[in-house]
This record gives C-alpha cells, sequence and structure tokens, in this order.
C-alpha cells in the first residue's frame, strides 16, 4: 500500500517536474523570438509552438494523475 501511493507520488512529481522545464523552456523561447535576427525569427516560433503543444500535453497528463 504504501509502496503504490510512494509511486503514485513519485509519478505526479515527475510530471509537475516536467511540466516546470517546459514552461522555462517557453520563456526562454519568447526571449530568443526577440532577439534573433528576421531570417531566424520563423524558425524560433515553429519551436515555441511545439513548445507550447509538450506544456500542454504535460499539463494534461499531471492533471491525469493527480488524485480524484
Amino acid at each position: 500500500m504504501a509502496t503504490n501511493i510512494t509511486e503514485d507520488w513519485e509519478k505526479r512529481e515527475t510530471a509537475t517536474e516536467l511540466a516546470d522545464i517546459i514552461h522555462v523552456s517557453q520563456e526562454m523561447g519568447q526571449r530568443l523570438a526577440l532577439e534573433v535576427t528576421p531570417d531566424l525569427y520563423g524558425d524560433v516560433q515553429d519551436l515555441n509552438h511545439l513548445l507550447q503543444e509538450a506544456y500542454f500535453k504535460a499539463t494534461s497528463i499531471r492533471r491525469k494523475l493527480e488524485p480524484q
């Protein structure tokens, strides 16, 4: 019983940390978009879009791991 509780907590903690890391990556991507030359801006925006999708998926996974 205690093992399952610990494992569930670790899964939720990992999912939360992953979402946090992606969020920080998004902030870095937004800063980069302000700093790059116009010829790279489109690539950075594409990356930022992927990071946004990854963040949505990570937060969805985190919510699904929360106790009901």
